[in-house]
């Protein structure tokens, strides 16, 4: 009745001022509390919105739902359908280009609120009664909402240009299917497909549907407690573990077709934005199945700069375009860009240089011009190449157009650890100051290039964290000597050249640039004189060559003065030493006082001794110089005497050869004399003799060839002689008999751990026995009978098990202390001692075949040997294995019965050898290469074999002579060079082992094998010696030869460390995890760089440590 008339009396509009609501106080509370709220919640809407009634509609059609025109700042409608009984009139919402229609209920009051045009349908039959309210709002605080087409524009340009950090965007959705392993667009709800909509209207997204990863439920650990805040709830029967999941893509449906690459490429990654609010990238809750779109342009970052390389070396090299993951040249080059800038720490500096000069041949400046502001690295390594990609850069497009580039490439690298360095090796190789090798790349070669170099120096100064007086190099010295006497005198490097003189050019310069004439970059701003000691002499000595006019006074007073007010917390290693000392040699400063200087530097104090043997060494020293090193050394002698020792209670052997062997080279006669005095103060005892003579005379033997060691060396071997001859060292050894228990009965033939067991029990001086991997019973059950006299321990390292045999000592007996001095007195001893053959299980009818088959059992031993034994440079060398260990047995078995008919034959004896040495049955190989000498003493393998064990048993003198002497029969051979160089770096003579080692190189029949040890063993001699530049160089070598060597990338990152770039060392110590991800070490390495980076790493330190720990719990340094 009421529609009746109001119908009767309004055709389809009731003004508002018509309109009277029953109750009007209570619906107006509830639209303020209740639907205002909910409708800015639904709507997004951030600012107030009130509401005004507009009219009542009545059969509304076409626009009659919207607000009236004179209500004020109106920005949209909120429509309450009133219960009326219509057909037809359906509601049309319209945004832009997308429509959604609804129905008005006939039986209930409806609410609809949009931003959008409203429209209706006619009304078929029946009446319809609407009330229309305008939303009004602030126009000041008032931001349209966007229309479909707004957000079609602002995505495809994010598609454009999309950032770096965010590119996987993803936004969690609920799919309910019958069939959950099927994912499926059309099961999402219809606000996730209107995304889906947009997003492939922009055409530049690949969209897709993906399952996230499920959490594993926690397990106890290994304390019995769970890595959860409440832990009861593992005794709760009626708990249910949440499923939850983790931020790692674990399966994938793409909504078109995308290259494999990158889908591949998104497996096992996550999202790196949540839309949705109850998920996120950062490890708080993730969904099980979201919606995950990327930008087209992000495929390439996706699939990775590994597989972008080589598909952008076909395009550019050979015009193979047709397989760019879907995009064209162009955004294939940007977006391998993008890719190395994301990629940034993992990236190999090599990679980047070549893809540098990929950018070449496709020759776009701007690209080009990116690639220097954000991807080339720089190093002060030449092996890299990125020096000479720069220099190729420059010369192909002129250094103007690169400038602005250039410059912010340097303030890049500056930021750097190594950057300061880098930049100015860099810069004093363009402008023609550093000659081969140390030039990274030619000079530049172009019109006013001085000007350039002027303005890289300028940008360089500009960054904070160049500071070449932190630790100066002879860069930084020549490009001061550059811009100051070198630049000035060339008109055409200049702009002004031409019209003006060098002085009054160099006015104008310090006015036009932050560096100001008569500077020292390298004396500016030093931390502290330990600093300028430790770099500045080295420095120096290396510009003297390239500059001999550099005006020195100044940094001799830098280095006097530092002198003065040295630290006393502040020491100097022996290389350091020797350089300073080298240093104030050449400028004419050296004198007594700076030897004493150095002595108070000297951490330990005898690396004094070290550093002087260097100096001496390098050159002839003037009278008065060796006049003050004589009575230096003369006056330090007496410290050295004994019973002197060092922090770990050893004798200072080293230390002594060190000081008499820079006496000889000064003062031969101080070197007899002093010799003597030594000597005088030494007991008389065979132990003395054994412990500090004897070791010094082969520690001096290594000089036999210099002339003036012949005379100190025959002193010393003489009284040497003497003190064991007078000693009864002659004499055999009273028997030792203390701990032989000849009343544990043992089966000898039982096993090979049997046999070793019953010898061990019989030896009178051996105390412990350890057993590898497994205990034979019968030994446990020997253990268990005699608990009064034998202990058995089990242990674990290294991923073995282990057992410890130890004899208890009775009431009577010797100490074990007592027994192991007798043990390895046994093993100095003059006397040779004859070696007991061991017993063992012979195989029944052994010698009926041997009588049958001689000349077959010689070649099967030497066939088998052969095959089990791989030959290689410094022989067999068979990892511990129970399939290699048998093998080994095996050959030795069949060789033995080839020696026992033809024990004449040398060879026999060095299969032997080394078959027993794969085994570390050292001692016993020894045997065998000794008899193999005998035989055969002008064969270099032998000598070699035998001073391979030598090494192993730490008898470094032995195994020196008798690699020296396999040089002597053999000078071709590489690898004896290069088996006496891992003796000598052994025993920390890096200089002649790097001597060694390069020999070992100039050999090529070692195979890349030896090659790449030799550059590894030659490049940590390098890093052991601080010259780091030339350990990088071998170490890069080296990876060319075996990249997939953890080994060396450990080593590499390893020198980084030393050299404080801190961020190379991270990438190389992950590289070398992960290729070798077992490693403890290369995790407490890489834990160790990032605490070195500040406080900001710690947490990513300690999980390094913490896995450290979990593969090596005994790693104390991972502990600390």
């Amino acid at each position: 009745m009421q529609e009746q008339q109001l119908t009767a009396l309004y055709t389809n509009i009731v003004p508002a001022a018509k309109i009277t609501i029953l109750n009007a106080q209570k619906w107006s509370k509830r639209l303020e509390t209740r639907i205002l709220p909910a409708l800015q919640r639904a709507l997004r809407v951030k600012c107030d919105v009130r509401v005004v009634l507009s009219h009542l509609c009545i059969d509304s059609v076409g626009t009659t739902l919207a607000p009236t025109p004179e209500i004020p700042h109106a920005v949209g409608t909120l429509l309450v359908s009133l219960p009326s009984m219509h057909q037809g009139g359906e509601l049309t919402f319209t945004n832009g280009t997308d429509v959604l229609e609804l129905t008005a209920s006939q039986q209930v009051v409806q609410l609809f609120a949009s931003f959008n045009n409203i429209t209706s349908a006619p009304i078929t039959s029946g009446c319809r009664v609407a009330l229309v309210y305008a939303l009004v709002c602030d126009p000041e605080a008032w931001v349209p909402p966007p229309t479909r087409d707004d957000v079609i524009e602002a995505l495809a340009a994010i598609a454009q240009d999309p950032p770096h950090d965010i590119q996987r965007i993803a936004r969690a959705v609920h799919v309910v299917v019958a069939y959950p392993e099927t994912l499926s667009f059309q099961h999402l709800k219809r606000i996730d497909k209107t995304l889906v909509d947009v997003l492939v209207a922009t055409g530049g997204y690949d969209i897709s549907l993906v399952d996230f990863q499920e959490t594993s439920p926690p397990t106890p650990d290994v304390y019995g407690g769970y890595d959860l805040e409440d832990d009861w709830w593992g005794e709760d029967p009626y708990f249910e573990y949440e499923v939850q999941y983790e931020n790692c893509v674990t399966r994938i449906e793409s909504l078109a077709d995308i290259p494999f690459a990158v889908t591949s490429g998104v497996q096992n990654k996550g999202a790196d934005l949540f839309l949705s609010d109850d998920a996120s990238a950062n490890g708080s809750e993730c969904p099980a199945t979201a919606i995950l779109f990327w930008p087209k342009r992000c495929r390439v970052v996706i699939a990775g700069p590994s597989r972008a390389v080589p598909l952008l070396k076909e395009a550019i090299r050979n015009g193979q375009i047709t397989d760019l993951f879907g995009l064209s040249l162009h955004d294939f080059v940007l977006g391998t860009l993008t890719a190395f800038d994301v990629a940034a720490s993992a990236i190999n500096d090599n990679d980047a240089v070549e893809l540098g000069h990929l950018l070449l041949q496709y020759n776009d400046v701007e690209v080009l011009e990116r690639f220097l502001r954000n991807t080339l690295p720089l190093s002060t390594w030449r092996s890299d190449g990125a020096a000479e990609c720069l220099h190729e850069s420059l010369e192909t497009f002129g250094w103007p157009a690169l400038l602005p580039a250039v410059e912010a490439f340097l303030a890049r690298v500056a930021k750097k650890y190594n950057g300061t360095r880098a930049i100015c090796r860099l810069l004093a190789s363009l402008a023609g100051l550093s000659t081969e090798p140390e030039a990274l790349c030619p000079p530049l070669n172009q019109p006013f290039a001085g000007e350039f170099l002027k303005a890289c120096w300028q940008a360089a100064l500009m960054e904070p964290c160049f500071k070449p007086g932190d630790a100066p190099t002879e860069h930084s010295i020549l490009l001061d000597w550059y811009f100051d006497t070198g630049l000035p005198t060339r008109p055409g490097d200049n702009y002004l050249g031409q019209w003006l003189p060098p002085p009054v050019l160099l006015i104008v310069d310090s006015f036009l640039y932050a560096r100001r004439v008569g500077s020292h970059s390298a004396l500016t701003a030093a931390p502290s004189p330990w600093h300028q000691l430790k770099y500045l002499p080295k420095a120096l000595l290396a510009v003297i060559p390239l500059q001999p006019s550099l005006h020195q006074a100044p940094y001799v007073a830098a280095i006097k003065t530092a002198l003065t007010v040295q630290s006393k917390h502040g020491h100097l290693s022996a290389c350091e030493i020797a350089a300073l000392l080298q240093y104030m040699e050449v400028v004419g400063g050296f004198d007594a006082t700076l030897l004493s200087t150095c002595r108070a530097c000297s951490r330990p104090i005898t690396d004094i001794l070290s550093a002087i043997l260097m100096f001496v060494q390098h050159a002839p020293l003037s009278t008065a110089t060796g006049a003050f090193v004589t009575s230096f050394l003369l006056d330090f002698a007496p410290t050295l005497q004994h019973p002197r020792r060092d922090s770990y209670g050893k004798s200072p052997t080293s230390s002594v050869a060190d000081l008499l062997s820079a006496l000889v080279i000064v003062s031969s006669k101080a070197a007899r004399k002093c010799a003597a005095e030594w000597r005088s103060a030494l007991p008389g005892t065979l132990d003395a003799t054994r412990d500090e003579l004897w070791p010094l005379v082969k520690e001096l033997r290594r000089q036999v060839s210099d002339a003036r060691f012949r005379e100190l060396l025959v002193y010393l071997a003489s009284e040497c002689r003497a003190a064991f001859v007078g000693g009864g060292a002659l004499a055999p050894l009273p028997a030792f008999t203390d701990y032989a228990f000849t009343d544990i009965e043992i089966d000898a033939a039982h096993c090979g751990e049997c046999a070793d067991f019953r010898c061990f029990l019989r030896t009178g001086c051996d105390t412990v026995m350890t057993i590898d991997m497994s205990l034979c019973l019968e030994i446990e059950c020997a253990v268990q009978r005699h608990p009064q006299q034998l202990e058995l321990e089990r242990d674990y390292e290294g991923g073995l098990d282990y057992f410890i045999l130890r004899k208890r000592t009775q009431p009577g007996m010797a100490s074990t202390d007592a027994a192991e001095a007798h043990s390895r007195r046994e093993d100095v001893h003059l006397t040779p001692k004859p070696s007991e053959p061991k017993k063992g299980k012979k195989r029944p009818g052994a010698l009926m075949e041997q009588n049958q088959e001689k000349k077959t059992t010689e070649h099967q031993a030497i066939d088998f040997y052969q095959k089990a034994s791989p030959p290689r440079s410094s022989g067999v060398e068979i990892a511990h294995s129970a399939t290699g260990v048998e093998d080994h047995v095996k050959a030795i078995e069949l060789i033995s019965m080839a020696i026992a008919v033809r024990p004449g034959h040398a060879r026999y004896f060095l299969a032997r050898g080394n078959s027993l040495r794969a085994i570390n049955e050292f001692e016993a190989a020894i045997s065998d290469f000794d008899m193999a000498i005998s035989l055969d003493d002008k064969c270099p393998t032998y000598y070699a074999s035998r001073g391979t064990c030598f090494r192993k048993l730490g008898r470094a003198a032995d195994a020196l002579e008798d690699f020296t002497l396999a040089i002597e029969y053999d000078t071709k051979r590489g690898t004896h060079y290069f088996n006496r160089a891992l003796v000598l770096y052994d025993i920390n003579h890096y200089e002649l082992a790097i001597s060694d080692f390069t020999k070992a190189l100039d050999d090529a029949s070692g195979g890349p094998r030896t090659e790449f040890r030799a550059l590894h063993s030659r490049g940590n001699c390098y890093r052991r010696l601080g010259l780091f530049d030339k350990c990088v160089d071998d170490m890069m070598q080296a990876i060319k030869l075996e990249p997939r060597n953890s080994t060396v990338y450990n080593s590499l990152a390893q020198c980084y460390m030393e050299y404080h770039d801190v961020e190379s060392a991270i990438k190389h110590f992950s590289t070398a995890i992960t290729l070798l991800d077992s490693n403890p070490a290369y995790y407490n390495n890489r834990g160790q760089a990032y605490f070195e980076k500040g406080h900001e790493y710690d947490r990513m330190a300690l999980a390094d440590f913490h896995l450290a720990i979990k593969l090596d719990g005994k790693d104390a340094q991972a502990y600390y």
